[in-house]
Formats: structure tokens, C-alpha cells, sequence
């Protein structure tokens, strides 16, 4: 069904800017295989069809959990190997990433506090961000002889 569905929705979505097909993509669970499909074929990086749909249904509840749920999975991901290190990807985060997790922290912040989760996940955020700033001076230090858990540990 999705190999028809999914060119037509591309050319009501990105070519007509029709909301409605923004809106069936994300209250049918679409959008990960349709993101997935927009990749494949025309590789386009996932989030496009999130961002195009926030411009066309800006404030939407839907797209708020959504990119929410986008961003506790790619914490998840990124800090399960704490005490270790800080993962990008397959691989440690860089400076630059470190970074940009820190703008998706922010981003995430905000999203918590509009969906009125900000509070369960205050905590959270916190050490988070505490990770992120401890991780970039880790790597700044470029000292590679005291392991990342080491350096979280001193004053």
C-alpha cells in the first residue's frame, strides 16, 4: 500500500503544500515509514517531512509529541553508554556534536514545557546538559589517559 500512497502523498505534500496530507501522515503513524521512504528514494534526510508539516501545522499537539518522542529516542541512544562517553551516531560525539546536542536539548526543553512535561523531566534535562558541558571540556583537554567516567568524578 505504501509504495502508492507514499508518491502521491510526496506530490500532495512537497509540490501542493497540502495540509491535509501533512495531517494524515502524522495521526495515521506514517511518518517514520514515510520519512524512511523520502530517504531511500530521493535521499532527503528524515526530519524534512517533520519540519515541512511544523511550517504547515505550526503548533500542532501531534507534531509536538511526535518530535518529542524524536528526541528521547535519540537521548536515549546518545547517553546509554554514560559513564563512558557521549555517543553521535555509532561513534563518540565530537565537539561540534556535542554542541548541536545541546541545541537539541534546548529545543527539547522547550517542547517539554508546551506539552507540560517539563517538570518529570527537569531532572533529566539537567544532568543532561551537565554530560554535554562535561563531555566538550573532556574533549577540549584532549588528555585521553583518564577515562571519560574518571574526569565526571573530580571537583
Amino acid at each position: 500500500m505504501n509504495k502508492l500512497l507514499f508518491p502521491m502523498l510526496d506530490e500532495e505534500l512537497f509540490d501542493k503544500q497540502n495540509r491535509v496530507a501533512c495531517w494524515f501522515i502524522f495521526t495515521n503513524d506514517l511518518a517514520e515509514a514515510y520519512a524512511d521512504y523520502r530517504f531511500k528514494k530521493h535521499n532527503i534526510p528524515e526530519n524534512d517531512v517533520l519540519t515541512l508539516a511544523q511550517k504547515l501545522i505550526p503548533n500542532s499537539p501531534e507534531l509536538l509529541e511526535y518530535r518529542y518522542q524524536l528526541l528521547q529516542n535519540y537521548f536515549a541512544f546518545a547517553f546509554h553508554e554514560i559513564p563512558s562517553g557521549i555517543l553521535h551516531g555509532m561513534n563518540g560525539a565530537t565537539v561540534d556534536e556535542a554542541r548541536e546536542g545541546l541545541r537539541a536539548l534546548e529545543e527539547y526543553t522547550e517542547i517539554s514545557k508546551q506539552l507540560g512535561y517539563l517538570e518529570e523531566n527537569q531532572e533529566a534535562i539537567t544532568q543532561m546538559k551537565t554530560y554535554y558541558h562535561q563531555w566538550i571540556n573532556y574533549l577540549k583537554r584532549n588528555d585521553s589517559s583518564i577515562p571519560f567516567s574518571e574526569y565526571t568524578k573530580k571537583p
